[in-house]
């Protein structure tokens, strides 16, 4: 057995599991966190080479994760010159922020159960001014 081995405990018994990730899933989990943590910030250089050494691993395995996250649009790749922490614009921003909105307010309609939600006819009406 590999010592680099992950071992994750089973949640309905309390024996050990072996993962089984080939080295290219391992190096894409590795750089997804990375780059989801921050700690490789956008417009951050991916250099095959050095992230091999990093890993201990081969290119070839990091080539792979390398187009796995492009696919996940995380990295740009570039030929001939590498990979790129991908950044967003401005627009791709906006569009996050409103697919975010959207999810928020679908969570608390499926939240919030229907009979406790107040309804317009039900809600407190303004009195009137004095002029």
């Amino acid at each position: 057995m590999a010592p680099e081995a992950a071992v994750q405990s089973d949640k309905n018994n309390d024996v050990p599991r072996l993962e089984n990730l080939t080295l290219s899933q391992r190096a894409h989990t590795f750089l997804r966190d990375e780059i989801l943590s921050n700690r490789l910030p956008p417009g951050t250089e991916l250099q095959e080479v050095a992230l091999s050494q990093q890993l201990g691993v081969s290119r070839g395995p990091i080539r792979e994760a390398l187009g796995r996250l492009a696919a996940e649009g995380l990295v740009t790749v570039r030929p001939r010159r590498g990979a790129v922490v991908h950044s967003l614009s401005s627009g791709e921003f906006l569009e996050a922020y409103q697919v975010r909105e959207a999810l928020e307010v679908l969570a608390v309609r499926l939240a919030v159960p229907p009979s406790s939600r107040p309804s317009p006819t039900r809600w407190p009406r303004k009195p009137p001014r004095d002029t």
